[in-house]
């Protein structure tokens, strides 16, 4: 498995790293598409992305997290930063507080909105749905975010 030590972005980051960061540029105009999808109530299509969605965060999380361990863990990343470790880890440590809670708000807002979809009538159940739909988007769109940053502080800087 030589070929997955080495990143194909031209970065200090492993193969696995460049992966998922890549990935990172499909998932949020996908969530995008499923939204739209989901406000012209074409719902089987924005539930369908959706869970394809967040299935592939979890996943994603998942193969992350085993890959760093694989590599050393919490050292392996700061053998690779080339800044100040204490602006790092409170970045990093943002990051991963964001991501834990845009990964139960995200289960949350999806059995909400199965409790929409199987209730057509209850109003109040669509409306909380939506509404913490939106902020989901909002913390994803953010942890994606603070991911590229973390990417970069790793894999980049310096």
């Amino acid at each position: 498995m030589e070929f997955l030590k080495n990143g194909f972005l031209g970065t200090r980051g492993d193969f696995l790293s460049d992966l998922l960061i890549c990935a990172l540029a499909i998932i949020v105009p996908l969530l995008l598409f499923a939204i739209q999808s989901g406000r012209v109530r074409r719902i089987k299509i924005h539930h369908t992305v959706m869970l394809a969605i967040y299935y592939t965060v979890v996943a994603y999380v998942i193969v992350y997290e085993v890959n760093m361990l694989a590599k050393g863990g919490m050292e392996f990343l700061e053998a690779n930063v080339r800044m100040d470790k204490n602006i790092y880890w409170i970045v990093t440590g943002f990051h991963v507080l964001l991501g834990a809670i845009t990964l139960i708000l995200g289960g949350i807002t999806i059995r909400l909105g199965m409790r929409a979809q199987a209730s057509v009538l209850n109003l109040e159940v669509k409306k909380r749905h939506r509404k913490t739909g939106w902020t989901t988007f909002f913390l994803l769109f953010f942890t994606s975010v603070t991911g590229l940053v973390v990417y970069y502080l790793t894999f980049v800087y310096g």
